[in-house]
Formats: structure tokens, sequence, C-alpha cells
């Protein structure tokens, strides 16, 4: 690539660390949470003999990446690293720069965590459902319940930025619609939300929803 063509893709690489939302990435460093199936999988901090590059960090995404699995950053919430006693100079800066100095109130509502189970829905209203409720979600978790068409893939698609877990069923458990809801309730509370909105992959709110639903679950 020319030097402007680095500079572009950086800048737009930059851009998008600043907009909060969860990140697919190359590397990560410092502040990490490791899944215990990364650890299985042979994932660690040791240094590989024949890398030449610096920093336990550096060998440990490069064999996550080796291994096949993928690294995100959250940025919803920015982070200050103090790596030597120099940078301790500028966190009070940086605390003031976003609004968490002392004496700040750090802006915070209930987390509302969308529910839902799903089958074979991408081409009905699905899109059109998640395009409205994305605007005030905090994360979905959404149970796709045997699907054979590419409805996990449109829920990736319209909510990216948003957190998401699917959970596929690779058998549809519908005819036992109890079993069917226990899952989708014990998978929902696993991320500790505030609210829960339990919602069709055929349903929409009025208008009005959007603009007063924060009010709703604050009072």
């Amino acid at each position: 690539m020319t030097d402007s063509e680095i500079n572009t893709r950086y800048q737009s690489f930059i851009r998008q660390m600043r907009t909060p939302g969860v990140h697919k990435v190359g590397g990560l460093g410092a502040c990490t949470l490791i899944s215990q199936k990364a650890f299985k999988a042979g994932v660690n901090f040791n240094r590989i003999e024949n890398l030449t590059f610096w920093g336990e960090d550096r060998h440990f995404c490069i064999r996550a990446a080796a291994l096949g699995i993928s690294m995100y950053v959250d940025t919803h919430l920015p982070a200050y690293h103090i790596y030597r006693d120099s940078d301790l100079e500028g966190a009070m800066e940086f605390l003031d720069r976003t609004d968490m100095g002392e004496g700040s109130k750090v802006a915070s509502h209930p987390k509302l965590t969308l529910s839902m189970v799903m089958k074979n829905e991408s081409e009905r209203y699905l899109r059109k459902v998640l395009e409205e409720i994305r605007d005030y979600i905090d994360e979905a978790v959404i149970i796709d319940d045997g699907s054979t068409d590419n409805s996990a893939e449109v829920c990736l698609e319209v909510l990216k930025g948003i957190p998401v877990r699917i959970i596929r069923n690779d058998i549809s458990k519908f005819s036992n619609e109890i079993e069917l809801r226990k899952m989708q309730w014990t998978e929902t509370v696993k991320s500790n939300p505030d609210w829960i909105l339990n919602l069709d992959a055929d349903e929409v709110f009025e208008n009005r929803f959007k603009e007063e639903v924060r009010q709703l679950i604050s009072d």
C-alpha cells in the first residue's frame, strides 16, 4: 500500500476504536478477559522461541490467532494504561477528559437486554425488528432454535457494535416449548440484566416506545 492508503486505513481503525462497541481486533494487551476455552486450547503468555516480538502480550495474541480464537476490544468505557511511574502524571487529565474526574458523575442507566427465540426468520421481519430496537437495547441474548437459514448472521450484522450472544440449537426444541423457554430464561439471566425485553422476531413497538423506554425503566 502507499503511505496515503496506510494512513487512511489507520485513521479508519482509530475512528472505530473511538466508537462505543465491541470490535474484533488482531491483538490485545494489559486488561484482558480470557475464557477457559482459550486456556484449554493452549493459549498462554510463554515466549514463542522463533519470534522476536517484545512483550508477552504479543506472543499470547499470536498463539490465539493461530489457534483460531478471535479477540475483541470493548470500547464502551475507555481505559488508561499506567505502565510506568511517569504515566501517573496523565491519569487525572485522562479522568477529566472522560468526565470521570473527581466530583464528576458518570452517566449510567439500567441495562436493557433483548431476549429472543427465533427460527428461520431472515426472510420475514427479523431485520426490521432488530433495526427498530438496536437504538435502545444494551445487549442481546438470542436462541436460534434450529434455523436452516441465515437468521443468526442477520442478527450479528444488524446488531453490530452491540454485545450479542447467540445460542444455537441444532435440533428445534419448539415441540417442548416449556423447555425452550426455560433455556431462554436461563441464558438471558446469565448476563445479569437490569431489565429484559422479551420480544418475538415479528414484533415492533409504536414509535413512542423508543423515546420513552429509558425513562420508563429508570423510574
